[in-house]
């Protein structure tokens, strides 16, 4: 059995039939190494259409009742039939919601894992943090190397630094999951349980769309100030990063 929630409440449960709630084309994809996604179609009359907020909400995915899938909508279509098409985005996507400011690094590669977590949840919702959870890719006495210590120049998003000084150096796969209501985060040599086959109930076509895209939304904005003034005496362009 298969469920879908909304920010807690259930929107679909594939034991039971309502003609009105229809959920169709649920489609759920599955990556060891990206987010994964989950996307589907709500009919022009659900009742819980109006609980879903770009970017906000969070959706999960249940089977039989376990989580299998957590993330976020983070794109909406609305077709000429009034069908609201959903895309969201894996958990994992959170990490792009927060940076790691640049500073000299030293010490063990388990804490400074550690320790981009800790900046990330500091930094975001509740709902985006995670608790620290396995770590196996290296011993806890593994000191970091000249190669991380290169990446912290410059601001990062949270995902950028552990890719680029963690998971490029030393390797392994990042793993979300939940348990007891806790959303764990590991660092792992293998992910376990994976399959690249997506999980498609049905197929639907539209024909006409109205799309709403978050691409353009900044979720991190770092002010940097203003370049010096140029010849005429005007300011340059304002520097900032936006994630």
């Amino acid at each position: 059995m298969y469920t879908i929630h909304v920010d807690g409440q259930m929107i679909f449960s594939s034991a039971l039939y309502d003609d009105i709630d229809k959920v169709l084309s649920p489609s759920l994809s599955l990556e060891t190494s990206n987010a994964g996604s989950f996307s589907f179609v709500l009919s022009s009359n659900h009742s819980k259409r109006d609980l879903i907020h770009k970017m906000k909400s969070i959706i999960t995915v249940e089977q039989d009742g376990v989580q299998i899938f957590r993330g976020r909508a983070s794109s909406t279509e609305l077709d000429i039939y009034n069908q609201l098409s959903v895309y969201c985005e894996g958990e994992k996507a959170f990490l792009n919601d927060s940076v790691f400011a640049p500073s000299e690094l030293s010490g063990k590669v388990h804490a400074f894992f550690k320790k981009i977590i800790a900046n990330h949840n500091a930094t975001v919702e509740e709902e985006k943090r995670f608790t620290v959870g396995i770590i196996d890719v290296v011993s806890e006495d593994t000191e970091l190397t000249s190669d991380s210590r290169e990446q912290t120049i410059t601001y990062w998003t949270t995902s950028e630094i552990i890719q680029d000084s963690l998971i490029d150096v030393y390797g392994g796969y990042l793993r979300t999951r939940t348990v007891d209501g806790i959303h764990y985060i590991d660092w792992v040599k293998e992910y376990g349980g994976a399959n690249t086959q997506p999980i498609e109930f049905s197929v639907n076509l539209l024909d006409m769309t109205n799309t709403h895209e978050a691409s353009d939304v900044f979720t991190v904005l770092v002010p940097l100030g203003v370049s010096e003034l140029d010849d005429d005496g005007n300011y340059g362009d304002a520097c900032y990063g936006g994630y």
